[in-house]
């Protein structure tokens, strides 16, 4: 009822508007048509100055911040208002009022087109296209094929129930990002009928206690219940049949995941959870801590299995496991040492990432692929070891290398001081010595050809590069300017032209350069 009366509204001022417009063509037509040039100009600013204004208004109306979308109309009415006491006073002078006539034919179109654009918007509301822009008790939500989507929750409740239909239409999924970042919600009852819950749905809710999943939804999303802080219980019922990666990553007081013994895709053992035949572990309780032992029949470690289980002391991979996804035992701050076993053959990015304690670290002769970011922010660790007979890879002095030390992989964050690469050296990976904030000086040996993504960022002390003449390919994300660094090269080498174009300083033959960014006007 207050939507329509706030549309209604708007349409009176707009019939309003176009009455004192038609008063003032009678009354002072040959002002208007001295004045022609002046309104052409005065549409021709009112064309992008009302599309800003229109997009400002249906955000608010989108947001639900519906007192804010009104004050702007508000604004603009009062405007209109002065404006036509001014032209119709009766004190005014025929030269007041010509004057004036001008800026309320302005100030007339101004509401006009205004109110055009929001009606025409209205006017479409009924059509499916724009259904995102329909709310009810804080909800927003979109309607497809006579089924509501919840895509958004603005209301100020803490304990949520979504309710089973919105306008005599089942609520069947919960989009995306509906309820992301909101950190009131304490509990949240999902109704019998909704089928999905989305990616993010529920992500950084963190005072979320508790979640109620009916027995009909069937997939839970990537990142459904991220770093939901307090969340302590989840129970996920028969129906569902597919769970995204990381679904309940972070959570620091979950301390049990329970699957409804009828599931058929799912199930819990110790209140972790696993895939039904357990070959995949997908989510340990991230509340809990001491040691671990995961079962024998576990081959795959899910993406953020154990994210976040930063109380977690020890942990015991059986030989049967193939994969350590990507951030799988992400800031295990507690961990302080895990051996990987001779099986497994891929290590996801970021998969020790964040484990603070964690002080070395030995690659089996499994392994076949390593990302580079594997061990980013374990700064404690001071010895990186490769079985010998691993066909791929190698390390030396704190450094992690393909088999054939053509490609530095990873430096050690610990490693301090000067660093000399070995001769073979062709390529410097990515992130290879990303945040290795004790080393003071770095050289490259001829041979090198590239210098991949974050080779060199955040090396806080990194005080000399050497890059020689057959390097050819730096990335421009390798290191950035202003950060102390100088770049040791030769006259008319590709580092000396990627130093120019990166504002970041030089030396040739013991001359250092700054090389300042150039500005619009003043010559270099």
């Amino acid at each position: 009822m207050i939507e329509n009366l706030f549309w209604l509204f708007l349409v009176a001022c707009a019939i309003a508007g176009i009455t004192l417009l038609i008063r003032g063509f009678v009354l002072y037509k040959e002002t208007f048509k001295s004045k022609m040039r002046f309104l052409i100009s005065g549409l021709a600013f009112l064309a992008p100055r009302e599309t800003i204004l229109i997009f400002i208004i249906w955000y608010f109306e989108l947001s639900g911040k519906r007192v804010i979308s009104i004050l702007i109309a508000f604004f603009e009415i009062l405007i209109l208002l002065i404006f036509f006491a001014s032209l119709l006073g009766k004190k005014a002078s025929r030269v007041t009022r010509n004057v004036t006539m001008g800026g309320s034919i302005f100030f007339l179109l101004h509401l006009l087109v205004l109110t055009i654009l929001i009606g025409t918007l209205t006017l479409l509301s009924g059509s499916s296209l724009m259904k995102l822009f329909q709310w009810s008790d804080g909800f927003r939500y979109v309607e497809n094929s006579g089924e509501i989507t919840i895509m958004q929750y603005s209301g100020y409740d803490v304990d949520i129930v979504i309710p089973s239909e919105i306008d005599e239409k089942p609520v069947t999924v919960i989009a995306e990002e509906a309820f992301r970042m909101n950190p009131d919600v304490t509990s949240v009852i999902i109704p019998e009928g909704v089928t999905s819950i989305g990616d993010s749905a529920f992500e950084e809710c963190s005072s979320l206690r508790s979640v109620t999943i009916p027995d009909s939804v069937t997939g839970i999303g990537y990142d459904a219940f991220l770093l939901c802080s307090s969340l302590k219980s989840v129970t996920i019922p028969d129906s569902v049949t597919t769970i995204e990666e990381n679904p309940f990553a972070s959570c620091s007081a979950l301390t049990e995941i329970i699957v409804a013994p009828g599931n058929t895709n799912f199930v819990s053992v110790d209140e972790v959870l696993y895939s039904k035949n357990m070959e995949r572990l997908i989510a340990f309780p991230a509340g809990r801590g001491g040691s671990v032992q995961i079962p024998d029949s576990v081959k795959y470690l899910g993406e953020a299995a154990f994210d976040g289980c930063s109380e977690l002391t020890d942990i015991t991979i059986p030989d049967n496991v193939r994969t350590i996804g990507a951030w799988t035992f992400a800031y295990c701050k507690s961990l302080e040492g895990i051996s990987i076993p001779n099986g497994v053959t891929t290590i996801g990015d970021y998969a020790f990432g964040g484990c603070e304690s964690l002080t070395s670290i030995h690659i089996p002769a499994s392994v076949t692929s390593i990302d580079s970011g594997f061990i980013l922010d374990c700064n404690e660790i001071t010895e990186i070891t490769v079985a010998p007979e691993n066909m791929f890879f190698t390390s030396e002095s704190g450094i992690l290398f393909n088999k054939d030390k053509t490609m530095v992989i990873r430096c050690l964050p610990s490693k301090s001081g000067d660093v000399t690469l070995p001769d073979r050296v062709t390529i410097i990976g990515e992130d290879a010595f990303y945040m290795c904030t004790e080393i003071t000086s770095i050289e490259l040996p001829e041979g090198v050809t590239d210098i991949g993504t974050g080779a060199f960022l955040c090396c806080n002390n990194l005080t000399i590069l050497t890059i020689p003449d057959s390097v050819t390919n730096i990335d421009s994300l390798a290191l950035v300017p202003f950060t102390g660094v100088v770049i040791h090269c030769n006259e008319g080498s590709y580092a000396q032209t990627f130093a120019e174009e990166n504002q970041i300083k030089y030396e040739i033959n013991g001359s250092t350069k700054t090389v300042l960014p150039s500005l619009p006007g003043i010559p270099e």
